[in-house]
């Protein structure tokens, strides 16, 4: 799989991607890029129709994962601040977790 240079080793916090050409993302490979949205999860950041890429080492929380790509070592949390406080949100936007907590225990398990 081609690797993607245009959108490898970049920084697209807050972007929003939707209107970018599909062609861009198709079959490539995304090598450590961030595509997080502040406080907004389950963004629409990628173009509608994208496929087949496969997003190595990027942090794409709060980012809906398209249908047909793949992460390989990526994060994609679901993040909202509740109560002034950082937290894992479900589907629903319920809080699961502080995103503190949540971190150190996978931090802890993961040695």
């Amino acid at each position: 799989m081609a690797k993607n240079e245009l959108y490898s080793h970049g920084d697209f916090t807050g972007q929003d991607l939707t209107s970018h050409d599909v062609e861009g993302f198709n079959d490539t490979e995304i090598v450590g890029s961030c595509f997080f949205q502040p406080n907004s999860p389950r963004s629409n950041v990628f173009p509608s129709g994208i496929t087949g890429v496969t997003f190595v080492k990027c942090n794409l929380d709060n980012c809906v994962i398209p249908e047909g790509c793949t992460l390989e070592k990526s994060t994609n949390l679901h993040i909202k601040a509740i109560d002034g406080v950082d937290c894992v949100v479900d589907e629903s936007e319920e809080k699961l977790d502080t995103l503190d907590h949540y971190l150190s225990v996978a931090f802890w398990r993961d040695v």
